[in-house]
């Protein structure tokens, strides 16, 4: 049994309309990939951000990091580096965030290893009377 420490940063509560369940996979897709990334000891990192009108989830971990060779490639179906991967949940993930009308990008994490970034634009208030 690994211990990886999960650290949270989830002080805002951004709304973005969209799908329960779809959204759920991505966060599940995105946390999997950096606990197989990250070795016993390492930290992940999960922080929800409000950001100008845009809900901000970034996920890091203390891994290798993505090849910059490799970056252009990871939300290609079928793409994968690790052994028994079917290179499909960053694919899916990419399809629902740009379903909701949002983006995700991979880039090297400030202290190392990978962040993963989803942008989506958050909920419009209701208007009066609706």
């Amino acid at each position: 049994q690994r211990k990886v420490e999960i650290v949270r940063e989830l002080a805002a509560s951004p709304v973005v309309d969209g799908d329960e369940g779809q959204l759920h996979q991505v966060v599940l897709n995105l946390v999997t990939n950096a606990l197989q990334a990250v070795d016993d000891g390492e930290r992940i990192q999960v922080r929800l951000a409000d950001d100008d009108g845009a809900a901000v989830l970034e996920v890091r971990d203390s891994g290798p990091g993505v090849d910059p060779d490799d970056r252009g490639r990871v939300f290609e179906p079928f793409f994968t580096r690790r052994s028994g991967g079917t290179g499909l949940g960053l694919f899916v993930s990419y399809g629902i965030v740009e379903r909701h009308g949002g983006r995700i990008a991979v880039d090297e994490a400030p202290e190392g290893g990978a962040r993963f970034t989803v942008r989506l634009p958050q909920a419009r208030e209701a208007a009066p009377g609706s």
